[in-house]
C-alpha cells in the first residue's frame, strides 16, 4: 500500500510521514491498556493487593485512553485533510495533463474511461486512504504493542498467539499476484460495461430512430449480466484470500489454548495471566482481521492508482509556446506517421503545399490516411519539427492559444457544451455582436433551422449537443469557424449531410472564404472536388498524385477508377 501511495505523484512525503506517525501512536495507545490490564488483574486477585499500584495502573490506563482520544482526533483530521486536498490536487493534475496531451489522445481513449479515472479511481483512492490506511497502520502498531506487552509477562504464550501468522502471511504472498491479475481483469471488464452503458445512453436517440433498439438492447443486457456473474466470481475467488489469512491467523488461539492449559496444569503460568491472554487474543485477532481486509481493499486501490499513473505518464505535446501570426502558407514536408512505435505506418512520406486563396481537397478511399493528415494539420498528434510548417514556422512552435485562434477545424465529430446555441457560438471569443453571429450562421446555412427551434438561438443543445443532428452540429461548428476569423480552415467532409441546394450554397461560401483564407477539405463528392484548386490523392497512406482534378483524371488511371470504378482503385 505504501508503494502505491508513493507512486502517486501528489502525496507530500512530510504529510505522509506525519500520518504514519499519528496512526502508529494511536495503535500504541490502543495496545498499552491491554499490557497494563495484566498487571492490574494480577494485583486485584493477589491476597495482599498493593492498592497504590492498583490506583497508579488504573490512572495510567485512563491517561493512555485519554491520549488515544486526542491522537485519534488529530490523526483523523490530518489524514482527512491531507487526503481530500491531495485527491483534489490529483484531479487538477489529471485535468491539467489532459489539457497538454495531443488532441488525438481523446480519439484513442473512451470518455467513459477518462471519466472513471477522474472520478471513480480518484474517489476510490480517497476512500481507501482516508478510511483504511490509518486503520491499517494503527492495527499493525496495536499488534506489535500488544504482542510486546504480553511477551513481557510470558513470551511462550505470546508466541502461541502469533503462531498462525507466518502461515497466513505465506498464503497472502503466494495468492497476492494471482488475485491482483484477477482483479485487474475484472475491473477492465467493469470499465468495458460502463463504456457500453454510456454509449447506449448517448446514442439512444439514434438507436430508437434506426428501429434497431430491440436488436441492440439484448447485447447490452448480455454484457451487464456477464459483468454481474464476473462480480460474483471475483468476490468468491478474491475474497478467499483475506478469509484464509484470518483463518490461519486465528489458529494461534487453538495453540494458545492447548499450550496455555498445559503450562497452567504444570504450574508454569499463573491462571490470571492465562485468562488475560485469552481475553486479549480477541482484540489482537480483530486487529489481524482489519489488516487482512485492508490489504484486500488495497488491491483495488493499486489498480486505480495504476490507471491514474498510466494516464499521467502519457506524453504531452512539445511546443515552444510562441504567439506567431499566420497568413496561411502551409507546407507538409515528407511526413511519415504511425500512432505508436508498434503500429504500421498510416502516412508515408507525404509532401504538398497550400497557399492563401486556395482550396486543397484531400481525397482517397477509406483508410487512405485523409483524416489522419487533416488531424496532423490541426496538431492532434506530434510530428517532428518543420515536418509541417505554417508560414515557415514549425507547427510545434505555436502555443495552443495562438494556433487555434488561427487554425479552425470543422470535423464530423462535433462536441458542443450543454448550453444554448448562442453561448456555443460565443465560445470563439468575447464581444461578438448579434449581427456578426447571425451573418456567420447564414453563411454556414444554419440560421434558418436555428430560428425554427422553440427558443431560437437560446435553445439548449443538450449534453454533447445531442438535441441536434450531426449535420446541424457540423454547420454550427462551421459558423464557429467563420466567427474565429482563422486564416486556415480544415474541413472534414462537411458536405456529407447536405442536399443539392445546400451543397451549391456551400460551394459559394467556400469560394468566398478562400479569397482570404487557406482551405483544406476532405471530400468524397466529385462535385466538391471539381472546384478545388489542388487535389492531394492518397491511397493506403501513400501520396499517389497532386494537382487539379481534371489533370489527375487525365494522367492517372487509378484516380479515374477511384471516381468512376471504385472497386478497381487501389
Amino acid at each position: 500500500m505504501l508503494n502505491t501511495l508513493r507512486d502517486l505523484p501528489v502525496f507530500e512525503p512530510r504529510d505522509l510521514i506525519k500520518s504514519i506517525m499519528l496512526a502508529t501512536l494511536e495503535g500504541i495507545c490502543m495496545g498499552l491498556p491491554y499490557g497494563l490490564f495484566v498487571q492490574l488483574v494480577r494485583e486485584l486477585v493477589n491476597r495482599q493487593p498493593n492498592y497504590t499500584l492498583i490506583i497508579a495502573v488504573s490512572c495510567a490506563i485512563a491517561l493512555v485512553m485519554l491520549i488515544r482520544v486526542w491522537v485519534t482526533r488529530q490523526n483523523t483530521m490530518h489524514t482527512g485533510t491531507m487526503t481530500y486536498k491531495t485527491c483534489a490536487t490529483l484531479r487538477e493534475r489529471l485535468a491539467h495533463h489532459f489539457f497538454k496531451v495531443p488532441l488525438g489522445f481523446f480519439e484513442r481513449h473512451n470518455s467513459g474511461q477518462l471519466s472513471q479515472s477522474m472520478n471513480k479511481d480518484v474517489e476510490f483512492t480517497e476512500t481507501i486512504f482516508s478510511h483504511h490506511f490509518s486503520q491499517f497502520i494503527a492495527s499493525v502498531s496495536l499488534l506489535l504493542t500488544v504482542s510486546g506487552c504480553l511477551a513481557i509477562y510470558d513470551w511462550r504464550l505470546a508466541l502461541c498467539l502469533l503462531s498462525g501468522l507466518p502461515i497466513a502471511l505465506t498464503i497472502q504472498a503466494v495468492m497476492k499476484r494471482k488475485a491482483n491479475q484477477f482483479s485487474e481483469s475484472f475491473l477492465q471488464g467493469v470499465a468495458t460495461t460502463n463504456n457500453a452503458i454510456m454509449d447506449w445512453i448517448l446514442g439512444i436517440r439514434a438507436i430508437k430512430q434506426s428501429g434497431q433498439g430491440n436488436n441492440l438492447f439484448p447485447k447490452l443486457e448480455q454484457q451487464i449480466q456477464h459483468t454481474q456473474k464476473a462480480s460474483i466470481r471475483h468476490e468468491i475467488a478474491v475474497g478467499i484470500v483475506p478469509m484464509l489469512f484470518i483463518l490461519f491467523s486465528e489458529m494461534g488461539f487453538l495453540v494458545l489454548l492447548l499450550i496455555g492449559l498445559q503450562l497452567y496444569l504444570t504450574q508454569q503460568v499463573e491462571l490470571t495471566v492465562f485468562i488475560v491472554f485469552l481475553i486479549t487474543s480477541v482484540r489482537l485477532y480483530r486487529a489481524l482481521a482489519q489488516i487482512a481486509l485492508t490489504m484486500a481493499e488495497a488491491r483495488f486501490m493499486q489498480q486505480a492508482a495504476k490507471r491514474i499513473t498510466t494516464l499521467l505518464a502519457t506524453p504531452t505535446m512539445r511546443t515552444k509556446e510562441q504567439n506567431l501570426p499566420i497568413q496561411g502558407h502551409i507546407a507538409v514536408n515528407d511526413v511519415t506517421f504511425r500512432y505508436s512505435p508498434e503500429s504500421p505506418k498510416v502516412l508515408d512520406a507525404i509532401s504538398f503545399t497550400a497557399v492563401p486563396g486556395t482550396l486543397t481537397a484531400l481525397v482517397g478511399p477509406s483508410g487512405s490516411g485523409k483524416s489522419t493528415l487533416l488531424h496532423l494539420l490541426a496538431r492532434f498528434w506530434q510530428v517532428d519539427d518543420h515536418k509541417i510548417t505554417f508560414d515557415g514556422h514549425s507547427i510545434n512552435a505555436f502555443s495552443d492559444a495562438s494556433l487555434y485562434q488561427q487554425v479552425a477545424l470543422v470535423s464530423q465529430d462535433i462536441h458542443l457544451i450543454d448550453d444554448t446555441i448562442l453561448n456555443n457560438l460565443k465560445m470563439v471569443h468575447q464581444g461578438l455582436s448579434e449581427a456578426s453571429i447571425h451573418n456567420a450562421c447564414q453563411q454556414a446555412q444554419c440560421h434558418d433551422f436555428i430560428m425554427q427551434l422553440p427558443n431560437g438561438y437560446d435553445t439548449l443543445v443538450g449534453e454533447a449537443g445531442d438535441a441536434l443532428s450531426g449535420g446541424e452540429k457540423q454547420r454550427i461548428a462551421l459558423a464557429r469557424a467563420l466567427l474565429s476569423e482563422a486564416k486556415i480552415i480544415l474541413l472534414d467532409e462537411i458536405s456529407a449531410a447536405l442536399d443539392v441546394r445546400n451543397e451549391a450554397a456551400l460551394l459559394t461560401l467556400l469560394e468566398q472564404l478562400k479569397q482570404s483564407k487557406t482551405l483544406i477539405s476532405i471530400s468524397h463528392r466529385e462535385s466538391m472536388v471539381i472546384h478545388a484548386d489542388n487535389v492531394v490523392y492518397l491511397v493506403n497512406g501513400l501520396l499517389k498524385g497532386t494537382g487539379h482534378h481534371e489533370m489527375l483524371l487525365q494522367e492517372s488511371k487509378n484516380y479515374q477508377d477511384f471516381w468512376h470504378h471504385p472497386d478497381k482503385s487501389s
